[in-house]
């Protein structure tokens, strides 16, 4: 299978790798280590891969598949390739439809995390991509955290405004070379999907991050 990788964030000492398929840019897919907790992938599997790269990788069906994550297909044995590194260009319209109707993740009112007795009946989704205006800043641990608000059709939507947790590797490295870059508002692709199982919530974390316009 192909996939645009749109999220290769840290997870627990390794990664949560996610994408879409290509070229058709609509079924998300969480590839996950069966024998891994959590289903997470190693790094030393999948380190080399950058957002907008499209990745052959081997995936399988998985057998009682969690009701929380849909996405999740098993990963095989096979080394994943890296076949294209797409420019932003080449997909930015594909992306705008793919980032429409945040809703269906984020819900209608600001949350940072889903009740497990919710999650657990079921999810449709749980990894989405947005378009937002967005801002870093640190939390009073020191990491990296993103603060923004949501562009619907082109109109920033200022009644609501998130703040999340960044785990996205490369852009904590951009945060961390130059403080006042981070802050300047910029227009983003955000990857968002939730978490594993804490404090009886899955919360919500910011995957991978995109500049629309670099």
């Amino acid at each position: 299978m192909k996939l645009l990788c749109l999220a290769n964030s840290w997870k627990e000492s390794q990664r949560c790798l996610a994408g879409v398929k290509w070229p058709e840019l609509d079924v998300w897919v969480r590839p996950i280590c069966k024998d891994i907790e959590g289903g997470a992938v190693p790094t030393d599997r999948c380190g080399h891969v950058k957002l907008l790269d499209v990745i052959e990788i081997e995936l399988f069906e998985v057998a009682n598949r969690i009701a929380y994550q849909p996405e999740n297909m098993a990963l095989g044995e096979s080394e994943i390739k890296v076949k294209r590194k797409l420019p932003i260009d080449e997909v930015r319209t594909g992306l705008f439809r793919l980032s429409n109707y945040p809703e269906r993740l984020l819900g209608n009112h600001v949350r940072r995390s889903i009740p497990a007795i919710e999650a657990n009946r079921g999810l449709p989704l749980s990894i989405k991509l947005v378009r937002a205006k967005c801002q870093f800043h640190r939390d009073d641990n020191g990491k990296w955290r993103v603060r923004f608000n949501l562009i619907r059709f082109g109109e920033i939507d200022k009644t609501k405004t998130y703040d999340l947790p960044l785990t996205d590797p490369d852009w904590n490295q951009r945060c961390n070379a130059d403080p006042k870059w981070v802050e300047v508002r910029r227009d983003l692709f955000l990857t968002i999907s939730i978490g594993n199982t804490f404090n009886e919530s899955h919360w919500f974390l910011v995957s991978g991050v995109l500049e629309v316009f670099p």
